[in-house]
């Protein structure tokens, strides 16, 4: 396996209970960027393949209750 660094995109800036799930979730590889606005989660999560990584970050994300707006993975990036 290797890391594979994906950052993903949330519609709100975290509250702490919110950072709090997100490590619970299973998120634990994980450094959130704060903005005005929204939060940036840059995962670093070892996985064999990127689509396996990016399937088990958005995974946590969603059963931390958050919604993503936003995929950066490498050179690739959708919104």
């Amino acid at each position: 396996m290797s890391n594979q660094e994906i950052t993903l995109v949330v519609d709100h800036r975290l509250t702490d209970a919110e950072l709090d799930a997100l490590f619970e979730a299973g998120a634990d590889d994980t450094a959130p960027e704060l903005r005005a606005d929204r939060t940036a989660i840059h995962f670093d999560r070892e996985a064999e393949t990127l689509a396996e990584a990016l399937q088990s970050a958005l995974a946590d994300v969603t059963r931390a209750g958050l919604k993503v707006i936003a995929v950066q993975a490498g050179d690739v990036a959708a919104a």
